[in-house]
């Protein structure tokens, strides 16, 4: 794995604007552990000895420019593009075949094309303040990205909610506010809009 130190070495040598355009568009070593309970095998099904393969977020080799990720088998000490992974629908529980990881990068849910043209399922996007594509699904979702897009304040879409703002878990519709697996879900509706946002804003200013 000494390649893999080197191109970690390699990439921290640029700047934190070079890396957050990096990581707005490939996956993080968490974005991976999260899509991986749906994934199959890469290359259409062919690579799926998946206990063997490390995911290495940062690779580069020496005669190109550009960093991309890349999967280590650690047991053949091999080096693979994960292109083609096969995946797990959440839903519906099908297997299909998608181009690359990166397309789930910012996914609540693994879903396959057919489930979502099933139950006419449109998945409406936006990007934060950072760049970094949003899902969205309502218009009060909507409204509540634009007022932190407008507050410089950085939003992403979390697995266990609806959003999450650093530590911050929100979901947009309910009306208490609960606990996930010790985790606060703060709860936003039109009826708390104002308090709920101000409780937010207060936040970043203190």
């Amino acid at each position: 794995m000494d390649k893999i130190k080197e191109c970690i070495d390699k990439f921290d040598m640029y700047d934190n604007s070079y890396k957050e355009r990096y990581f707005n568009f490939h996956l993080t070593t968490d974005d991976y552990i999260r899509i991986s309970k749906n994934l199959i095998g890469f290359q259409n099904g062919k690579k799926n000895e998946l206990d063997n393969y490390i995911y290495c977020p940062i690779f580069k080799k020496d005669n190109e420019l550009n960093f991309f990720t890349i999967m280590y088998d650690k047991i053949n000490n091999i080096f693979f593009k994960p292109y083609q992974p096969i995946m797990i629908c959440d839903k519906c529980k099908n297997s299909w075949r998608i181009n690359s990881l990166e397309k789930l990068k910012n996914s609540l849910l693994i879903l396959c094309n057919n489930y979502i043209k099933k139950k006419n399922i449109i998945l409406k996007r936006i990007k934060n303040i950072v760049g970094q594509n949003i899902i969205y699904k309502s218009n009060l979702e909507l409204k509540f990205i634009k007022w932190c897009n407008k507050n410089n304040i950085i939003v992403y879409n979390n697995e266990i909610s609806s959003f999450k703002i650093n530590n911050i878990n929100i979901n947009i519709h309910n009306n208490n506010e609960k606990y996930i697996n010790d985790e606060l879900i703060l709860i936003i509706n039109p009826k708390n809009w104002i308090d709920k946002l101000i409780f937010i804003k207060n936040i970043f200013n203190n």
